[in-house]
C-alpha cells in the first residue's frame, strides 16, 4: 500500500554536517568605569563614567542545508531519514501510553515502512540566491533571529564537555514554512498503525533539533492492485 503524505513544516533548521562561513561581528569586551574624583578646591566629590565597547570580526559557521539543483533539501525519506525517525520517535512515545503494544512493535512497524524520496527540496526556490547576497555581509548580535520574511539565521546554545559547563552557541540557517510531499510505502495490514504514527507527528517535537513543528495537510492512501 501507499500512501500520499502532504506536510507543512515550521521552522526548518539546516545542519547534517552542511556549512558555510558567515562574518560575524562578535562582541569580546563590555564593560563601564566609573572614576570618583573629590576637587581640591571645592572639595566635593563627584563621579565620571565610561563605557568600553571591543568588536572583533570572525569567520562563524553557519549550519545550512544541502542545496541540489538551486534548492535547499532536507534528507527526509529513506530508510533513517528524518521523516522516519521522528515517526519512530513518536511510536515510542505512543508506546509509552498504551497506544501500541510495546516498543519493539514500533521497531517492528518501521522496519516495514519506507518514505520517498529521500532528498525532499524544502522552499520554492530562491536560496541560494539568498546565500549568495548576504554571505559578504558582515552580521552584528542583534541580527541574530531577524527574519525576512522567509529565512533567519538562528541560534543554538550547546553544552560543551568538561566541569564548568561552558555553553556556546551553533548557528542555523533556518527556512520559516515549507510544504513538501512524500511517499509513504507499507503493508496494508499496517494501515491504521501507520495513521497513527503520521498524525501523531503534530503533537510531538521529534524533528530537527526539536524544534520543526509539523501539520499534516492531507494524507491519502493508494490500494495497489494485485499482479
Amino acid at each position: 500500500m501507499k500512501a500520499e503524505l502532504k506536510l507543512e513544516m515550521t521552522d526548518v533548521y539546516g545542519g547534517d554536517g552542511i556549512v558555510r562561513l558567515k562574518k560575524l561581528e562578535k562582541i569580546t569586551l563590555a564593560r563601564k568605569k566609573k572614576k570618583t574624583t573629590t576637587g581640591s578646591q571645592i572639595g566635593v566629590a563627584f563621579d565620571r563614567e565610561s563605557s568600553e565597547v571591543q568588536t572583533d570580526v570572525v569567520d562563524e559557521k553557519i549550519n545550512t542545508f544541502r542545496v541540489m539543483d538551486g534548492f535547499p533539501v532536507l534528507r527526509l525519506g529513506g530508510a533513517h531519514g528524518k521523516l522516519w525517525g521522528a515517526m519512530r520517535a513518536t511510536g515510542k512515545q505512543l508506546a509509552d501510553i498504551g497506544e501500541f503494544d510495546s516498543k519493539a512493535f514500533v521497531d517492528r512497524i518501521m522496519n516495514m515502512l519506507s518514505i520517498n524520496p529521500v532528498f525532499v527540496p524544502v522552499t520554492d526556490g530562491g536560496f541560494s540566491e539568498w546565500i549568495d547576497e548576504i554571505k559578504d555581509e558582515i552580521m552584528k548580535p542583534e541580527d541574530i533571529s531577524k527574519s525576512n520574511g522567509h529565512f533567519r539565521i538562528d541560534s543554538i546554545f550547546q553544552k560543551m564537555g568538561g566541569g564548568f559547563g561552558t555553553a556556546l552557541p551553533l548557528y542555523y540557517d533556518v527556512i520559516e514554512k515549507s510544504i513538501v510531499d512524500l511517499t509513504l510505502t507499507y503493508p496494508e495490514q499496517l494501515s491504521k498503525q501507520v495513521k497513527k504514527l503520521v498524525y501523531g507527528l503534530e503533537s510531538g517535537s521529534h524533528m530537527n533539533k526539536m524544534r520543526t513543528m509539523l501539520k499534516i495537510l492531507s494524507f491519502k492512501e493508494i490500494k495497489e492492485k494485485p499482479n
